[in-house]
């Protein structure tokens, strides 16, 4: 069942999604990646409150958690691989693969290399684009496999604990997982730039 929750300025945040059962969390964490206009952030925090009302068990729910991200993730690299850039004139596709958010995918890629695909799942917005993205330009499947599951093993944990803890103050951590989101980020964008650095060959 959905839960509409606002932050301190009142503003609306995104409607969180809470399972009633371990299946209805897997096909509702699969859809976010494919298509459904809800965040994937707000089926996860759901499935946190879930947890905490003992609705869903920890051990099915974190595995079906991690199972169906990367699976929406995948998804999205075979269309990228399979499709390409045609499906930018899709009429069912169009308004999320647009030309000017591949454009800008590109330069994240270029950017960043294979970070991006890291990068991607903290920032609103970019994952769906990158990783279609990594599928159009070939990039090889057991790197982007490995690199998206790194990824989610930090993000999906972290948000279905976070939701277990809020319980019912769930709005208050919804209101705040943009902020988190961007300290991670910042955490993640400090290890890469350390990890150059260190590989830079000392004069």
């Amino acid at each position: 069942m959905p839960a509409a929750v606002a932050d301190s300025s009142g503003s609306m945040q995104p409607d969180l999604v809470v399972p009633a059962s371990h299946g209805a969390f897997f096909v509702a964490v699969v859809a976010t990646g494919t298509g459904l206009p809800v965040p994937e952030d707000a089926v996860l925090l759901g499935a946190g409150v879930a947890l905490a009302h003992g609705t869903l068990l920890w051990a099915p729910t974190l595995g079906l958690g991690l199972v169906g991200v990367l699976s929406g993730d995948l998804l999205l690299y075979a269309m990228g691989y399979s499709w390409g850039h045609r499906l930018v004139g899709h009429p069912r596709l169009a308004r999320r693969f647009t030309a000017e958010r591949l454009a800008s995918a590109q330069r994240f890629f270029d950017r960043f290399g294979d970070g991006a695909i890291v990068l991607a799942r903290f920032v609103m917005g970019a994952r769906g684009a990158i990783y279609f993205l990594s599928g159009s330009l070939r990039r090889p499947f057991w790197r982007f496999l490995a690199i998206d599951a790194l990824a989610c093993l930090i993000q999906v944990p972290l948000l279905l604990w976070l939701g277990s803890l809020a319980g019912p103050h769930v709005d208050l951590v919804a209101a705040r997982v943009g902020q988190a989101r961007l300290a991670l980020l910042g955490v993640l964008l400090a290890i890469g730039i350390a990890a150059l650095a260190l590989r830079r060959p000392r004069s």
